[in-house]
C-alpha cells in the first residue's frame, strides 16, 4: 500500500501539472527604466547619498489560469544606482556613481480584467536574487593633479550581502497583438535586504527600492484557459 504522504505528494504533482496543462502559458521579454530610492546614513560628516535613475531587462513568464488569475515570474537582470557626493570647505572633492548589478526572480500573483481591445492587471508577490558586482565611476579632486575621473570595480568581500530579496506591487495595461501581447508595467519593489552583513557593531546598512517602467512583449506558447 502506498503511503498516505507518498500519495498526497503524487495527488498535489498531478493536480498541478492538470492546472498547467490547463492554463495558458506565455514566454517573453521586458526592459525598461528604475529610479533608486537609497535608505542609509553615512559615518562621516559631509557626505551624501543621493537616488539615482537605472536600468533592468527580464525574460518573463506568465501562467494564465484563468481570465482573472495569474502568476507572473522570470530571471531580470537590474541596475541599482546611488549618488554619493563627499565635500570639504564647502567644495566637492569626490562624487561618483555607485552602480550595483543584480540578478533578480520575482514571483507575483495577478488579478486580471479585460476588455475587447485591452486588459489590465494588478499584482503582489515577491522577489529573490543575488547581487552581482559593484562598480564606481566619477571623479575625485587631489592636491597633486586636481581633478581626477575613474571607473572601477569594487570587489565584495565576507562583509558585503550577496543576497536580494524583498517585496513587489505592480500595476499595468496589456493588449493583444499577433499571438501575444504588448503589455506596460509599473512595479514598485521595497528591499527587505541590506547591502552590509552585521559583521560589525558599526555596520551602515544600505537599503534600495526601485521604482521602476518597463514595456514588454509576451508570447502564447500554448494551452487553453
Amino acid at each position: 500500500m502506498v503511503p498516505t504522504r507518498r500519495l498526497t505528494i503524487l495527488i498535489a504533482l498531478a493536480l498541478s501539472i492538470a492546472s498547467l496543462h490547463a492554463a495558458e502559458v506565455s514566454l517573453g521579454f521586458e526592459g525598461g527604466i528604475n529610479y533608486n530610492i537609497i535608505d542609509t546614513s553615512t559615518r562621516w560628516a559631509y557626505t551624501s547619498w543621493d537616488n539615482m535613475v537605472g536600468g533592468e531587462a527580464a525574460l518573463s513568464l506568465k501562467v494564465q489560469f484563468t481570465d482573472l488569475i495569474a502568476l507572473s515570474t522570470g530571471a531580470r537582470y537590474i541596475l541599482k544606482s546611488a549618488y554619493y557626493t563627499k565635500e570639504y570647505e564647502s567644495s566637492v572633492v569626490d562624487t561618483y556613481a555607485v552602480l550595483h548589478q543584480f540578478l533578480e526572480f520575482p514571483l507575483t500573483l495577478q488579478v486580471h480584467a479585460r476588455t475587447s481591445k485591452c486588459g489590465f492587471f494588478i499584482g503582489f508577490g515577491g522577489y529573490a536574487g543575488v547581487r552581482l558586482s559593484e562598480t564606481h565611476i566619477g571623479s575625485s579632486q587631489s592636491l597633486m593633479n586636481g581633478s581626477e575621473s575613474f571607473a572601477s570595480n569594487v570587489s565584495l568581500n565576507s562583509s558585503d550581502n550577496r543576497f536580494d530579496g524583498g517585496l513587489v506591487a505592480e500595476a499595468g495595461a496589456t493588449f493583444p497583438v499577433g499571438r501575444g501581447e504588448l503589455y506596460i508595467r509599473g512595479r514598485y519593489q521595497y528591499s527587505l535586504t541590506s547591502l552590509a552583513k552585521d559583521t560589525q557593531s558599526d555596520v551602515t546598512h544600505t537599503y534600495i527600492d526601485t521604482l521602476s517602467m518597463t514595456a514588454g512583449y509576451l508570447f502564447a506558447l500554448g494551452g487553453s484557459r
